[in-house]
């Protein structure tokens, strides 16, 4: 059991805390003068929000769409969408507190807002709420049961705080929708590994390597899955291809068991 607990350890530590992708479905000037020379700034809600949405989608100047998408807002304090993309450039920017609250008003306006659920648990994740995750998860669930990617990333969430079978149960519900996400198999391998069914972590390790032959994390955490089954060559196999490849992760491993 020592053996397992110290992998589980090393496992939780290489976990990322969050990948910062967002999802939303259903989605991903004029100036006149009288009389003194003072223009007159004619742009609507509507205007703010597309130049906001441009700097967001098309230069990744998240900072300008905040200042455009709040322009928005303050000209129409209903805006939704504003509100929802301001939410997603925030948390593109790592201020995940203020995407939260932007996500909250989004869900005052439209209580059946899945994205916005979603993404509201996406970013409690990232500062560490992985219980209020859950539960922005278990929302964008009931508003769209076939939402692949809340299964996923509350599976993520349940493995952070230990819930193992919960976890495998929501992976293999979002393998079943196809879930777009190439880290799926990844995810379930590690929870897999949690549960001592090492043989059943490496297949899905191998299909994860299959899915994305530079799927680096997959041939990590494969190692550690044959070391637990007592295949030392095949780990140092895995784990040598990381150094190889510039990753030090298993740099400790290497030394210990592989020279």
């Amino acid at each position: 059991m020592k053996k397992r607990s110290a992998l589980i350890g090393c496992l939780i530590a290489l976990m990322p805390i969050s990948q910062i992708s967002n999802v939303k479905y259903g989605i991903l000037i004029t100036s006149s003068t009288f009389a003194l020379p003072l223009k007159v700034n004619a742009e609507s809600p509507s205007d703010f929000y597309k130049k906001g949405l441009k700097k967001f989608q098309e230069t990744k100047d998240y900072e300008g769409a905040i200042e455009d998408f709040t322009k928005a807002i303050n000209k129409k304090s209903s805006y939704l969408d504003a509100y929802y993309f301001r939410g997603v450039a925030k948390a593109r920017l790592g201020d995940y507190e203020s995407a939260i609250a932007d996500y909250s008003k989004v869900l005052r306006l439209n209580k059946w807002d899945d994205g916005a659920a979603l993404n509201r648990g996406r970013a409690k994740f990232s500062i560490g709420d992985y219980e209020g995750a859950i539960k922005d998860y278990n929302k964008s669930i009931r508003i769209y049961p076939r939402n692949g990617a809340a299964f996923y990333f509350r599976g993520i969430c349940k493995n952070k705080i230990e819930d193992y079978e919960g976890a495998l149960a929501d992976f293999n519900k979002a393998i079943k929708l196809k879930t777009k996400f190439n880290e799926v198999f990844v995810e379930r391998g590690l929870t897999k590994t949690f549960l001592e069914d090492d043989a059943g972590a490496i297949v899905d390790f191998n299909k994860a390597i299959n899915i994305n032959p530079k799927n680096l994390d997959a041939f990590l955490y494969r190692g550690y899955a044959k070391f637990m089954i007592s295949d030392l060559k095949g780990a140092c196999q895995d784990w040598l291809f990381l150094q190889s490849s510039g990753n030090l992760d298993a740099k400790t491993e290497i030394e210990q068991y592989c020279n």
